[in-house]
């Protein structure tokens, strides 16, 4: 049973680093691989959100790369830059999903550049959304 526990374990991680599969079958192969307390393809999921011309398929890496636990200190590093990214995007899908995420991964050095975001922010949708993170961010929230 080990053996073929770690056999689906290693064909998880090849379909997540595959770039010619799917963003969707990938990003589900991360999930599983994540679920076992492995990161082996985070870095998958940052080529997905950082290269994928589909909204769907970042916005669907951004909320499970930023849900991911535990991270090391680079993955969450890696993780806020590109959330915060995700505040500039054309895409208004993109950036609610990116104010979802920075509640996520709920980090203090988050909160300058969502109000410097909240200030250029033309969807008033979007702008609420922002301006409500710092707050989470800054302990009025209870815990994950």
């Amino acid at each position: 049973m080990v053996g073929l526990r770690s056999r689906f374990a290693d064909t998880l991680k090849n379909i997540c680093v595959n770039p010619a599969v799917s963003a969707y079958v990938r990003i589900d192969a991360a999930r599983h691989v994540f679920d076992e307390q492995d990161d082996f393809c985070f870095q998958s999921l940052v080529e997905v959100i950082s290269l994928s011309s589909e909204t769907d398929e970042r916005i669907s890496a951004l909320s499970l790369a930023s849900q991911i636990r535990p991270k090391m200190e680079a993955e969450e590093k890696t993780v806020l830059r590109l959330a915060l990214n995700a505040l500039d995007d054309q895409d208004i899908r993109l950036r609610l999903q990116a104010c979802d995420a920075l509640r996520w991964i709920d980090h203090a050095n988050a909160i300058d550049p969502l109000r410097r975001a909240a200030a250029r922010e033309r969807e008033a949708t979007v702008r609420e959304q922002i301006v409500s993170v710092p707050s989470f961010l800054q302990g009025e929230h209870s815990s994950h």
